[in-house]
Parts: structure tokens; sequence; C-alpha cells
């Protein structure tokens, strides 16, 4: 997914690392702390696929697919400078009932206003994203 530092993110399906791929300077790198060393996700494969950028936090969200979170990447501190900081990466709960379930969600839509929905696959609702710097 792209992010709006002009930079592309792979999301960690299998791996424990949020891969970065700067398209300008043809630099790859892993960024944010090793997943699953960190407790951030307990599920090891296929945690997210597909995902959904929001404009206004300047953040990179990855869907859950068997994953009990959601991928949060925040690339609103960084730019196409190569020295640019790092962004973060955190995730975020689910909330109840986070199915013991493969397939969840697959893909979503990304509102004008900022609030992001998934579309349900093996899960019984829609998961809607509304990030913090939109209700504050």
């Amino acid at each position: 997914m792209a992010g709006t530092n002009g930079r592309v993110y792979i999301f960690p399906c299998a791996s424990e690392y949020v891969l970065q791929v700067d398209t300008v300077h043809m630099i790859s790198k892993n960024v944010g702390s090793n997943l699953r060393d960190s407790g951030m996700e307990l599920v090891h494969q296929n945690k997210w696929q597909n995902g959904l950028t929001c404009i206004q936090d300047g953040c990179v969200y990855g869907i859950p697919q068997a994953g009990h979170t959601l991928l949060r990447i925040d690339c609103s501190l960084t730019t196409t400078d190569e020295d640019s900081p790092d962004p973060i990466v955190t995730t975020w709960k689910l909330p109840p009932p986070r199915i013991e379930c493969r397939d969840k969600f697959e893909g979503g839509v990304y509102t004008s206003s900022g609030i992001m929905y998934t579309v349900p696959n093996n899960h019984k609702g829609v998961l809607r994203i509304e990030p913090s710097s939109l209700t504050g």
C-alpha cells in the first residue's frame, strides 16, 4: 500500500516486520519492531492482507486476515527525504468478538471523511476504522 510519504509498505502476512520500499532511492528495509517478539500480534501466519491509506491522519492500515489486530503504520512524520525517520508501526486490538478464523476481511473502502470500512469475508460483521485524530 502506498503511504502518504511516497513510500510503499508491504504487510507482513507471514513475516515479523513491515517492509518499507523507497522507490525513489531504490531502498527497501524493515521498519518497526519485531511483531512477534514485541507481542503486538500473536498470530504468525496470514496476519494482514490488503490495506487502506488514510490521508487525514497520514497512516496506512493493514486489514486483518487471520490476525487479531489492525496494523497501523504512521507515515505522518516522514517525508520522501532519504534521511527521514522511520514510520511508527503499532497495532490496535480488534473489538470483541475476536474470532479465531482465517480470512476475516478482504479489502475495504476509504471515505472522504477518513473513516474506513472493511469488507467481511469469513467474519459476521464489518470493521469500522475511525482514526482517533478524526474524533478530537
